[in-house]
């Protein structure tokens, strides 16, 4: 019994040597924030079991261990772990593939009836559809900010929607001044703490309320 008990603690062990990833200085990597995400970084050296990254905004260097950095490509990594993910990350793309969320340019297709789509953030818009395929419905949003495959579409008139909803209805009077007072309220409460950010990446790590401008640095986004 310890036999077998020692043999498969070995190729435990073993296993887990063979997955771990060896870098080289000089590789590019995502590597993680504090427990939190993932993001763009160099390999400098090895220090002993773990390395020393550069992150790509400028940041000073961070020590992390093997299982804190993922190779840059073929990570692993959902795009919700890595906090300065971009479409151009993933590569070269089927032109035929369908991909929900994902903004596309104005097509040649014809607006088809007005509808209101259901876009990522589970509120609906008003958009037009163009063009059908299985359960996916390609749109055009109303606005002209792009054409977007959707999973969920409700007609203009009759949509059964509850007000809290409809992302781009007009609103009331009260609803105005609510809103106008929680952005003041914001400003307020904001703006002196997003301008402590001194670099790009500890901007992007504020997560929402603030923004990066290379010109001015960090501040309030302003919703």
């Amino acid at each position: 019994m310890r036999q077998i008990i020692f043999f498969l603690v070995f190729l435990f062990s073993f296993g887990l040597l063979l997955s771990q990833t060896n870098f080289q200085k000089g590789d590019p990597v995502y590597a993680q924030w504090q427990g939190g995400a993932h993001y763009k970084a160099t390999i400098i050296r090895k220090e002993g079991e773990n390395y020393e990254v550069q992150w790509q905004d400028g940041s000073s260097p961070t020590i992390l261990s093997p299982n804190e950095i993922k190779p840059r490509k073929n990570h692993g990594l959902d795009r919700s772990q890595i906090g300065d993910w971009d479409i151009t990350d993933e590569g070269p793309k089927d032109p035929n593939a369908i991909t929900l969320w994902e903004v596309l340019p104005i097509s040649s297709l014809k607006a088809g009836k007005a509808i209101y789509a259901k876009y990522l953030n589970g509120l609906y818009y008003k958009a037009f559809e163009l063009e059908t395929k299985g359960k996916l419905i390609l749109v055009r949003w109303e606005d002209n900010s792009g054409e977007m495959w959707v999973d969920s579409v409700k007609p203009r008139k009759g949509h059964g929607l509850t007000a809290d909803l409809i992302g781009d209805r007009e609103l009331t009077a009260a609803e105005k001044a609510a809103n106008q007072r929680a952005k003041e309220a914001n400003a307020a409460k904001y703006e002196v703490s997003c301008s402590k950010f001194r670099t790009r990446m500890d901007c992007m790590r504020s997560l929402d309320p603030c923004a990066w401008n290379d010109r001015s640095g960090c501040s309030y986004r302003g919703y």
